[in-house]
């Protein structure tokens, strides 16, 4: 059985094709000469013959299968975390009020609450901040 690859573009990490080495005379010339754009790498045995939908591109240029049903729960864990902090930030918005004098301290709490979704990776380490107070 021959290697299997993938071609992508490096930038990006998208990618544009597999190919084996029986097949790589007919991909275009100019995926191998631009090196500086396109990449090619090996896939992995344990994936290969799974559609490129399926495939991701690692950080470090590895090729990883995409587990579609932990994505689809980590994308509802995050709605659910995003509509938490919605409601929150609406319970204390009373607070920013132009004639209320800005609190310091609530001020930072609704700021961590608007900065949850950059501040953690993964849905499953979410702290929420505790409300001034408490």
């Amino acid at each position: 059985m021959s290697i299997q690859y993938i071609i992508i573009e490096k930038e990006t990490k998208t990618i544009y094709t597999t190919y084996n080495d029986i097949e790589k005379d007919k991909i275009p010339e100019f995926y191998f000469t631009d090196t500086d754009t396109y990449m090619h790498i090996v896939i992995p045995k344990t994936i290969e013959g799974c559609h490129t939908d399926n495939y991701k591109i690692l950080e470090d240029f590895t090729v990883a299968l995409i587990d579609r049903e932990v994505e689809r729960i980590e994308k509802e864990q995050w709605d659910i975390i995003r509509a938490k902090r919605n409601q929150l930030l609406a319970d204390c918005d009373w607070r920013m009020c132009r004639d209320i004098p800005v609190n310091k301290q609530w001020d930072d709490y609704r700021q961590q609450l608007r900065d949850l979704p950059t501040t953690y990776i993964h849905s499953a380490d979410v702290v929420f901040p505790l409300e001034p107070g408490q």
